[in-house]
């Protein structure tokens, strides 16, 4: 559960970088800005409404997974070279 937690909040980023808003979303699927306000709230898409809106911006699924993989990698990356760092400043 947590893995579609990390996927809607990267495909939230990705929306945003690219000026996507929800109303422009929810126009271009035919449906509310609250009803898709509300599914990405509650993390609550369907594989076919998750291939839907990443078709209309150009990503597909292992895309999506790329980014969070990605920023995982350099989230990674920053906490070992802050650790190296700190592990530096201790030492006599």
């Amino acid at each position: 559960m947590a893995q579609i937690g990390l996927l809607v909040t990267e495909l939230k980023r990705y929306l945003k970088a690219q000026g996507v808003t929800y109303a422009s979303l929810a126009k271009q699927l035919d449906l509310s800005e609250s009803s898709v306000k509300r599914q990405f709230a509650r993390q609550s898409f369907s594989l076919a409404r998750l291939e839907q809106i990443l078709n209309l911006v150009g990503l597909e699924i292992a895309d999506l997974i790329a980014l969070m993989n990605e920023r995982r990698v350099r989230f990674c990356r920053s906490l070992i070279l802050a650790t190296l760092s700190n592990s530096a400043a201790l030492a006599p």
